[in-house]
């Protein structure tokens, strides 16, 4: 089985460099165009079922990406982004020490104001991957899109590579990236990631 995971196309908040988390952006005009090429780069794939995050950012892309309808489209809130909690909103600075430990120092990020851990992000992940191996286990040759966030994209990168929650952020997903892990024999593997550099994710003012 092979999943793929998608992650949503750019928003103004992205290009702004806003600490989005579970605020309901939509794409913009860059956004549209960027789901359009993944939907060129997946053409002839014949996927059994399309996962996405709940928040319209994931949607859209997923409909773009797919040509499928939003009803046929399977809506899944565990692999909504992480949430920053009462951050959501500010423009990510060096300013703001909780956000430069949550991208460069992840192993001392603390959430705080109603903020998820890592962890939590993981254990939710970690259970919609379980999910998928169960109902898809029959199906060896199968092929699942899942269309998702930056932070829940690296937190699979992460589990998949038996990493720690320091070099979560190691890896590039970009905008509209697409991450190719698959499930073969009870173990995971990736065999196919971004390689795109994205590292600039903490404002310089």
């Amino acid at each position: 089985m092979k999943m793929y995971f998608l992650r949503h196309g750019e928003t103004n908040g992205n290009k702004n460099k806003i600490l989005q988390g579970r605020i309901d952006n939509p794409l913009n005009d860059d956004g549209r165009l960027q789901a359009m090429k993944a939907r060129e780069e997946i053409e002839g794939i014949s996927f059994e079922a399309v996962y996405t995050s709940p928040l319209q950012r994931a949607k859209e892309t997923a409909m773009i990406a797919s040509g499928l309808k939003e009803d046929e489209i399977i809506l899944d809130k565990r692999i909504v982004e992480i949430s920053f909690g009462d951050m959501e909103g500010n423009v990510v600075s060096r300013d703001n020490q909780t956000m430069v430990d949550f991208f460069y120092n992840p192993e001392k990020y603390v959430p705080v104001n109603n903020a998820e851990s890592y962890e939590e992000m993981l254990d939710r992940t970690k259970d919609f991957l379980r999910d998928i191996e169960e109902k898809y286990k029959d199906l060896p040759d199968t092929n699942i899109l899942v269309v998702s966030h930056g932070a829940l994209i690296h937190g699979v990168i992460m589990l998949v590579k038996g990493l720690e929650i320091k070099d979560i952020w190691k890896s590039n997903v970009a905008n509209c990236s697409i991450t190719v892990v698959e499930y073969k024999e009870g173990k995971y593997s990736i065999i196919k990631e971004c390689n795109q550099a994205d590292r600039n994710y903490v404002s310089e003012d």
